[in-house]
């Protein structure tokens, strides 16, 4: 008689279990914009100055060719996620110091500064010779409070944005306008100062004009007639509120960009938190969602493949958990436009042969941007074999393909965008495609389109998602185990100490509600002052500052009890403490 493993029952029993008390949340429309800042109206001081550019590149087909090939040749190889650009180095660095209390109007080195409505503002323009798009990265930034940036092109509007877009490496990427140049425009409050480099840009392959430019030739076969205009409620009921959840993202990894799809999706509270699901693949760093610009209602105007609308993107992101395991990821935007829809989900599996849904942005072409929002259709298939290796095991992936009723295909852009059933409901999330002969091939029925299971990423998200999960627990303080409570109590500050014989605790003081002391030997010799700063108000982050008057190894562990968030930081044994200014440690509320 064969007798089942103890443990395979164990796990058929939890499987049950999660079937049986599977939770749920229902799709929300949000008729109000969420989180929409406003900023002053950009000085235009470049283009009041005439200012030439202050550094210029030649066209990218002359002197870096080869990196246009290698995007090329990444999407047409089906490389996940697809490439949308290529960084290039500006060839010296550009440093900016500008504004104090005698700050002066006029040229500034290959910028210029004026003083402007609200303070003192410093601009400067930079151009890639026949750029169709192009990003700056600015690093080493020391922005005060109150600092507005904004960036423009030759046509079209500026584009303002703030300090929380610096991630904790204190680098930006600004956002992107279309043409060959970018002004740049930073204005601090008078008798402030501010400081960064200019080294590098990226040269984005596409503009976002208003006409798709592909040859009708070209067009891959399984997208024909699947523009989401093209598609009516008869084949998915969810239709409106899927096209408006769906967003188009473009990130950088590195220095690397990239695009992808992801989905808003709704808490069951329904607090309207923009939460933002994608894929682990696409981004799985803060300083990657610090750069995302996400494009809402990017959608041709009619069937016909052509014109098309997208609304102004949607700059930065928090990231609150990501994981390989199920190809996971949840963001929070920082805002989100009128009239969306937060997706609803569940933890129920889907059962084989549940019809699955999706709207995503596929890079379907090697030389072509992204496609607006496209349909496609797959059926779930419980018994097709996992993906060569062992990769993508069930049951943390969802296996599905269009035979038997499926239509539409995915590439690479199409990562990370949710799988749905006809109610709108998530259950996972775009990994790609396996077991066929080229799994680039999104209009290849053979291939199996494998999907990130929402049922077992839940345990992950279900503290910002679940009304009944899990949460962090709350910061208790001991003060001889070298823990602290800061900020109303929302963070934990621990410090320990090493002076050659292991990790010891240190003993803590509560100086103030935001400031702690600590020392290990003698009360009278306090060795690390630690504060943290709610800086909510401008940059939507918590700093952490902390300065010693050691060289015994010291970590601090930093906790936030609301979400769970952790950061450490560490100064080597043997070593004179380094100062810590970490003005984007945690992100708000």
């Amino acid at each position: 008689m064969f007798r089942k493993p103890a443990v395979l029952l164990s796990a058929v029993a939890m499987l049950v279990c999660s079937i049986a008390f599977g939770e749920e949340a229902k799709t929300h429309f949000v008729r109000e914009a969420v989180g929409m800042k406003s900023y002053p109206a950009v000085p235009r001081i470049v283009e009041r100055m005439q200012l030439a550019p202050a550094m210029t590149l030649r066209p990218a087909t002359e002197a870096v060719p080869e990196a246009i090939e290698a995007v090329l040749q990444w999407n047409a190889e089906g490389r996940l996620p697809a490439k949308n650009g290529f960084s290039r180095s500006l060839g010296e660095t550009m440093a900016v110091s500008f504004g104090g209390v005698e700050a002066k109007s006029g040229l500034h080195g290959r910028g210029a500064v004026a003083a402007t409505a609200n303070g003192t503002t410093w601009g400067a323009s930079f151009r890639v010779e026949n750029a169709k798009r192009i990003r700056l990265r600015l690093d080493d930034v020391d922005l005060p409070a109150g600092t507005t940036l904004w960036v423009y092109g030759t046509t079209g509007d500026a584009r303002a944005f703030d300090t929380s877009l610096v991630d904790a490496g204190q680098s930006l990427w600004t956002p992107s306008v279309d043409g060959d140049t970018l002004h740049l425009e930073v204005e601090v409050p008078a008798g402030t100062s501010a400081s960064f480099n200019v080294r590098e840009v990226l040269e984005l392959l596409h503009s976002r004009s208003a006409k798709l430019p592909v040859d009708n030739d070209d067009e891959p076969t399984c997208l024909i007639d699947q523009a989401v205009a093209c598609v009516g409620a008869g084949e998915f009921s969810a239709l409106t509120a899927a096209k408006g959840a769906v967003g188009q993202m473009e990130f950088t990894v590195g220095n690397t960009p990239y695009v992808c799809s992801g989905t808003l999706i709704t808490d069951q509270q329904q607090s309207v938190t923009p939460y933002f699901l994608t894929a682990n693949h696409c981004i799985s760093t803060q300083a990657s969602a610090s750069s995302l610009e996400t494009y809402f209602d990017f959608q041709f105007k009619g069937c016909q493949w052509g014109e098309y609308d997208y609304l102004p993107p949607v700059s930065g992101a928090t990231l609150l958990t990501t994981s390989a395991t199920t190809d996971v990821t949840l963001l929070r935007l920082p805002s989100i436009p009128a009239n969306r829809y937060l997706l609803g989900w569940t933890t129920t599996p889907p059962a084989n042969g549940t019809v699955l849904h999706r709207i995503s942005h596929p890079v379907a072409l090697a030389g072509v941007p992204a496609f607006p929002q496209m349909y496609s259709r797959t059926i779930l298939k419980a018994t097709s074999p996992a993906c060569s290796g062992g990769s993508k095991p069930r049951p943390n992936f969802i296996y599905s393909n269009e035979s038997n009723g499926g239509e539409g295909g995915v590439y690479g852009g199409s990562s990370g965008s949710s799988i749905l059933l006809n109610d709108g409901s998530i259950v996972g999330q775009l990994w790609g495609s396996c077991n066929c002969a080229d799994a680039s091939a999104g209009c290849d029925r053979q291939c199996d389109t494998v999907d990130g299971a929402f049922s077992q990423s839940f345990n992950l998200l279900k503290t910002y998602l679940s009304s009944t999960g899990s949460q962090p627990a709350p910061c208790v303080q001991n003060l001889t185990d070298g823990t602290v409570c800061l900020v109303n109590n929302r963070f934990k500050v621990r410090l320990t100490y090493d002076a050659g014989q292991g990790s010891r605790p240190m003993t803590a003081i509560k100086y103030t509600p935001d400031s702690g002391l600590f020392w290990f030997d003698n009360a009278n010799n306090i060795e690390v002052l630690l504060k943290m700063i709610n800086a909510c108000s401008f940059n939507q982050k918590f700093w952490v500052y902390a300065g010693g008057t050691t060289d015994v190894g010291v970590t601090i562990t930093v906790t936030d009890s609301q979400n769970g968030a952790v950061k450490t930081y560490n100064n080597v044994r043997g070593t004179k403490f380094l100062t810590i200014t970490d003005g984007a440690a945690f992100s708000c509320p």
